[in-house]
């Protein structure tokens, strides 16, 4: 019985971890994915975001800045999730 009342509350810690610490998680996640594209082909990247955003923002991006814009976008896109779910069979 004890064990039953401790497994449950061992998921219900680590559900509320995930929830609290999940956009930490999605900032670092994106982060090393910006760091892997800044490694990769990082002056194109930043040329392309330079030709895109140019006239937006007025500012010249570096592949230096890769790895913390992709880490904000990863973290804004994750408010913007949909699920579909198509239940003809």
């Amino acid at each position: 019985m004890k064990k039953d009342i401790f497994s449950l509350i061992g998921v219900f810690a680590l559900l509320a971890i995930l929830i609290i610490f999940g956009g930490a998680i999605s900032f670092g996640l994106g982060y090393l994915g910006g760091v892997f594209l800044k490694w990769v082909c990082g002056v194109p990247v930043a040329n392309g975001l330079n030709m895109v955003l140019g006239n937006i923002t007025q500012y010249n991006f570096t592949p230096n800045d890769i790895p913390l814009f992709s880490a904000i976008m990863t973290t804004i896109a994750g408010f913007f999730k949909s699920i579909h779910t198509n239940k003809n069979k």
